[in-house]
C-alpha cells in the first residue's frame, strides 16, 4: 500500500513539474506527499477513496491556479504590447527623430552613427545622405548649439552623462529639443547611446506666449500695486495671523498694529462680511474722521482693509442740517402757507402762516398727522371744499406721494368764500411740498384790472389822437382807429402784429417822395429811436398839407408809444397869431428905438442943465442965498434921477432891440461887490442907513461882464435903499456853490405891500417906495433883464416879519443867449 502511495506521489510530482513548472506546483506536491504518508497507514479501500478524492481536489486547485496565472500573464502581455505600440508610434512620429550611437573603441572617446531615423532629416531640413556624423548634424543647428551638441555627445559616450537642451536650426525658424541618454549594453560591450531630436516649436510658442502673458499680468499687478500705492485712500492687506502683508503710502497715517485696528479685522473675519467703524485720526496735526473698513479676503485667509476720510462728508451733513434749519427759519418767516409731508405721509414741517390760513390749532399739527388725518381734520372744521366722494378725494391725495412727478397747481374754493392757490410738488427727500396762497384779493384785483383794461381800450379807441404801440421787439402791439384813419390804413391792419419797418412801408404813401436809399436810412433811424428809450416830441407836415404833432414815449414794459395829433387847424391859427405877434414885436421895437432916440436927444440939454446948476451952486458966478442953494440942490437931484432914468431906458431899449452884447471875463466877486457898494455908500450915509456886506466860504470868482455886473449890484443896492427907512440896515450877503453865485439883498424896512410884489420887476410899475420916490422906476426891471442876459434869475424871496429880500442868482460861467432857431419846411419826425 505504501508503495502505491509513493508511486502516486511520484506521478503527481512529475505531472506537476511537467504541467505547471510554476512555484505553486511545489505547494501542491508537498500537500500530496503528506497525503500519501497518511494513506499508507489505512486500508486499501480507504486508500483508493482517498486517492480519488485527493485527485479531484488537486485537479480543481490546479485548474483555478492555472486560470489565475493565465489571466495575469495576459494582462501583462497587453500592457507590454501597449507600451511597445506607444513607443513605436513615438519612434515613427514625424516630430521625433532618433539617432543611435555606438562607441568607436573601448575608450568611448569616439562614436559612430548606427541608426538615423527619417524624421531627423525633415526636422533639420537637410538631406538624409548628409547626416553621416555628429559633426554634420551639429552643423545644422543654430550658432552655439552645434558645438554644444558635439561636446555633450562626447561626454555622453565617455562618461554616460545624459544631456538636454533647446536649439534652433539654421534652415528655418523651428525650435527643437536635443536630448541624449546612455544605453546599458552589458559588460565588455562597446558603449551605446541614443540621441533624440523633438520638434517643440508649438510648445516653445505656447511657452513664449505663456511667458508674455505672465509678464503682462506681472506688469498689471505691479501697475495695480503702484496705483494702489499712489491712492490717497489708505489701503492694506493682512494675513491669517493679522500681520500686514501690504499697505500703501496713505496707510501710514493709521496705526494698523494697534489693538482697535486688529479688533476690526477680527470682527470682519468672525462675521464673514465687511465691518466698518468710525475713528478719529490725527493727520498732519489735524483731527480727521475716517470710516475704517475690514473685509475678509478670498478664501478666508486674512482681510483687506481701507479707510475713507469722511470729515468733509460729516461737515457737509452738518452744513446740510444747518441749511435745513435755516430754510425752516426762512419758510417760517414767509407769508405763504407751507407744509412738508415726508415719505411716510406724515406732516414733517409747517409754518405759522399754514396754521393761520387753515385756522387749525398748531398743537394738532405738531402731532405729525398723516395726510389722511389732516384731511379729516379739515373736513371736520369745514375748511375743505365740498366733496361728493370724500373717500376718492382722500385716495387721490395719498396717490400723489407715488404718482406725482411734475408740480401740480390747483385752486381751492372754500366754504367761507376764500380762494386758495395750491401748488404741490415732489420733495427732494421724498414726500410732498405744499404751498397755499390766499388769492381772493388778487382775483378781485384781476377782475378790476380786466375791467379797467377794457375801459382804457375803449378810451384809446375813441381818442382824437392816433396811438400806436411798438413792443420791445419792434412789432406793433396796439393801435386805435384814429391812427389807422390818419394814415389811411386798413381797419384790420392792427391785427397783423407787423414790424415797425412794415408799418412805415404802409404809411409811405403819405410821406414825401424820396430816393430808396434815403428811405431805407430813414427807416433805420426811426427804428433806432426805440432803442434810445427817450421822450421826444415834434411836429411834421405831410405833403397833403396835414400838420401832425408826434410824441415818442417809452413805456415801463420796454414798449414805446407813438401818438399823432392833427394840429392843422391849430397850426393855421398859430401862424396867424405868430404873424400878428411879429408885427407887435416890430412895433414894440420901433417904440423902443423911438424912446432911445428921444432919450439921447434929452440927455444933451439935461447935461447942460446939470452943468449950469453945479456952476451956480459952486459959486462960480457969484454967491447964492441959502434958499437959492436949496433950489439948486433940488434941481441937481432931479436931474440926476432923470439922467439915471434916461440911462436905464437906453439900456432897456438896447436889450429889447437885441443890440446889447456882453463881454464876459473872469472877475473877483469881492472886488466887484466892494466897488459897487462904494458907489452908493455916500448916499446911504446921507439917509442914515448902514450897508453891510457878508461873504460866505467858497466865494471867489465869476465869469460875467464887468460893467454890467457892477451895474446890477449898484441898482440892487440903490433900489433897496429906496425902501429902507432912516436908521435901518441893508445887508448884501454873497454865497456860492459849484455852479452859481447868489447875491441876496436884505433890508429891514416895511418892504413892499403884498399886492405890489408882482409888479416890482415890471417896467413903469410905480411901486410905492415909502414916500421918498414915487413914479416910474426902471432899476429893478433893468437888473432883471441884465441878469437873464447872463443866464441867471432874479426873484423876490419871502421874509419873516417886515422887510424885503431880493435874490440874484448868477451862473459862475455866463450862459450867453443863442440865436432863435429857424423852422424847417421839410417833413421830419
Amino acid at each position: 500500500m505504501k508503495r502505491i502511495a509513493i508511486l502516486f506521489t511520484a506521478a503527481v510530482g512529475v505531472s506537476g513539474d511537467l504541467v505547471f513548472r510554476v512555484p505553486e506546483a511545489r505547494a501542491v506536491g508537498s500537500m500530496v506527499e503528506n497525503l500519501s504518508d497518511n494513506i499508507a497507514a489505512i486500508p486499501l479501500t480507504s486508500v483508493a477513496l482517498a486517492f480519488l478524492l485527493a485527485l479531484a481536489i488537486g485537479l480543481a486547485a490546479m485548474q483555478f491556479i492555472y486560470r489565475w496565472r493565465i489571466n495575469g500573464l495576459q494582462a501583462e502581455l497587453d500592457s507590454l504590447s501597449n507600451q511597445i505600440d506607444g513607443r513605436d508610434a513615438a519612434l515613427h512620429s514625424p516630430q521625433v527623430g532618433l539617432i543611435g550611437l555606438v562607441a568607436s573603441d573601448s575608450s568611448g572617446e569616439g562614436s559612430v552613427l548606427r541608426h538615423v531615423s527619417p524624421p531627423v532629416a525633415s526636422l533639420l531640413r537637410a538631406d538624409a545622405d548628409r547626416l553621416n556624423s555628429i559633426d554634420a548634424i551639429a552643423a545644422l543647428l543654430s550658432d552655439g548649439s552645434g558645438s554644444r551638441l558635439v561636446t555633450s555627445v562626447s561626454r555622453l559616450m565617455a562618461e554616460g552623462k545624459a544631456f538636454s537642451f533647446e536649439s534652433g536650426i539654421r534652415n528655418g525658424a523651428r525650435i527643437v529639443r536635443v536630448s541624449g541618454i546612455p544605453i546599458d549594453a552589458g559588460s565588455g560591450a562597446l558603449g551605446r547611446a541614443t540621441v533624440s531630436i523633438v520638434d517643440i516649436s508649438e510648445l516653445a510658442g505656447a511657452r513664449s506666449a505663456a511667458e508674455d502673458e505672465a509678464r503682462k499680468w506681472r506688469r498689471k499687478t505691479e501697475d495695480l500695486l503702484a496705483a494702489v500705492n499712489l491712492q490717497t485712500i489708505p489701503f492694506w492687506q493682512r494675513d491669517e495671523d493679522m500681520r500686514i502683508r501690504f499697505a500703501n503710502i496713505a496707510a501710514d497715517v493709521i496705526d494698523l498694529d494697534s489693538e482697535p485696528a486688529r479688533d476690526t479685522s477680527r470682527r470682519a473675519r468672525r462675521l464673514g462680511a465687511p465691518f466698518s467703524e468710525s475713528r478719529f485720526i490725527v493727520v498732519d496735526g489735524e483731527r480727521r474722521l475716517f470710516e475704517v473698513t475690514e473685509a475678509p479676503s478670498t478664501g478666508g485667509r486674512g482681510t483687506v482693509g481701507w479707510a475713507i476720510d469722511v470729515t468733509a462728508l460729516e461737515e457737509a451733513q452738518a452744513e446740510i442740517a444747518r441749511h435745513i434749519a435755516a430754510h425752516e427759519d426762512v419758510l417760517e418767516g414767509l407769508s405763504t402757507a407751507i407744509a412738508i409731508f415726508g415719505p411716510d405721509k406724515r406732516l414733517k414741517f409747517f409754518n405759522s402762516a399754514f396754521a393761520d390760513l387753515w385756522e387749525v390749532d398748531p398743537a394738532k399739527l405738531d402731532a405729525d398727522p398723516t395726510i389722511t388725518e389732516f384731511l379729516e381734520l379739515l373736513r371736520e372744521l369745514r375748511r375743505l371744499p365740498e366733496q361728493s366722494d370724500f373717500r376718492a378725494y382722500r385716495d387721490h391725495w395719498n396717490g400723489l406721494f407715488t404718482r406725482l412727478i411734475d408740480p401740480l397747481e390747483d385752486f381751492f374754493f372754500l366754504p367761507d368764500d376764500r380762494t386758495l392757490r395750491m401748488v404741490v410738488m415732489p420733495h427732494p427727500f421724498g414726500g410732498l411740498f405744499l404751498t397755499f396762497e390766499d388769492v381772493t384779493d388778487r382775483l378781485a384785483l384781476e377782475r378790476s384790472y380786466n375791467t379797467l383794461n377794457e375801459v382804457q381800450r375803449e378810451t384809446i379807441d375813441n381818442l382824437a389822437e392816433g396811438v400806436v404801440v411798438f413792443g420791445a421787439d419792434g412789432r406793433m402791439t396796439l393801435s386805435n382807429p384814429t391812427f389807422l384813419r390818419m394814415w389811411d390804413l386798413d381797419p384790420e391792419f392792427h391785427e397783423q402784429s407787423l414790424h415797425v419797418s412794415d408799418v412805415l412801408e404802409a404809411m409811405r404813401p403819405l410821406f414825401p417822395v424820396v430816393e430808396e436809399a434815403v428811405w431805407e436810412d430813414y427807416k433805420q433811424e426811426f427804428a433806432a429811436r426805440f432803442a434810445d428809450r427817450s421822450v421826444e416830441h415834434g411836429r411834421t407836415e405831410r405833403p397833403d398839407g396835414t400838420a401832425l404833432e408826434y410824441s415818442f414815449v417809452p413805456l415801463p414794459d420796454g414798449a414805446t408809444l407813438v401818438n399823432f395829433l392833427d394840429v392843422t387847424d391849430t397850426l393855421n391859427v398859430q401862424r396867424a397869431l405868430q404873424d400878428r405877434n411879429e408885427a407887435l414885436e416890430t412895433a414894440d421895437r420901433l417904440k423902443s428905438e423911438f424912446i432911445a432916440n428921444v432919450s439921447y436927444e434929452l440927455r444933451t440939454p439935461l447935461n447942460a442943465i446939470i452943468g449950469f446948476a453945479e456952476m451956480l451952486d459952486g459959486g462960480y458966478v457969484g454967491d447964492v442965498s441959502e434958499r437959492q442953494s436949496e433950489y439948486l440942490k433940488a434941481i441937481l437931484e432931479s436931474s440926476g434921477r432923470l439922467s439915471s432914468l434916461i440911462g436905464n431906458i437906453i439900456d432897456l431899449a438896447s436889450i429889447e432891440a437885441g443890440y446889447l452884447t456882453l463881454d464876459p471875463k473872469e472877475l473877483d466877486v469881492r472886488e466887484v461887490v466892494t466897488a459897487a457898494v462904494s458907489l452908493v455908500d455916500e448916499r446911504a450915509r446921507s439917509q442914515n442907513v448902514v450897508i453891510g456886506v457878508e461873504f460866505e466860504e467858497g466865494v471867489d470868482t465869476i465869469e460875467a461882464d464887468d460893467r454890467r455886473m457892477r451895474q446890477i449890484l449898484f441898482n440892487l443896492v440903490s433900489s433897496a435903499l429906496q425902501f429902507t427907512e432912516a436908521g435901518m440896515r441893508i445887508t448884501l450877503r454873497v454865497c456860492a456853490d459849484a455852479d452859481h453865485v447868489d447875491f441876496v439883498i436884505l433890508e429891514g424896512g416895511k418892504g413892499v405891500p403884498e399886492e405890489m410884489r408882482s409888479m416890482l420887476f415890471e417896467v413903469f410899475s410905480g411901486v410905492d417906495r415909502g414916500g421918498r420916490a414915487q413914479g416910474p422906476d426902471l432899476a429893478l426891471p433893468l437888473v432883471r433883464r441884465l441878469v437873464e442876459l447872463h443866464g441867471g434869475s432874479l426873484s423876490l424871496e419871502p421874509v419873516e416879519g417886515e422887510g424885503l429880500c431880493i435874490k440874484c442868482r448868477m451862473p459862475r460861467h455866463a450862459e450867453l443867449p443863442e440865436a432863435n432857431p429857424t423852422f424847417a419846411n421839410e417833413l421830419s419826425l
